[in-house]
């Protein structure tokens, strides 16, 4: 019941978007993994904002504002997401090419 919880249940949903965008995707452009990874962050902060704003105003009691929710728990990680983000993307289209490359071969 910690108001972060909804962030740990994104990750499934927001695991399940990214996958289904790269899943047939054998030759992985940047921006189109970019995009994946962008798509899914957003899943996982829907799921984290919505059970935030709830767990804080239904559960504990602590009346917050929507806007509240969204400085303390979306703008305040947001630099660190996208850079994380972006490090993803470049590191995972070598990586898959290498995977795949690898995979041809034998």
């Amino acid at each position: 019941m910690q108001p972060s919880f909804g962030f740990l249940l994104g990750f499934i949903p927001g695991a399940f978007v990214i996958g289904k965008i790269l899943e047939d995707s054998r030759n992985l452009s940047l921006p189109k993994v970019f995009t994946a990874l962008i798509l899914g962050q957003g899943v996982i902060y829907l799921f984290g904002l919505s059970y935030l704003y709830l767990n804080l105003n239904f559960i504990l009691h602590k009346p917050v504002s929507p806007y509240s929710v969204l400085m303390a728990g979306f703008l305040i990680f947001l630099p660190g997401d996208a850079l994380k983000t972006a490090i993803a993307a470049l590191v995972m289209v070598p990586i898959r090419h290498r995977l795949f490359s690898q995979t041809n071969t034998n």
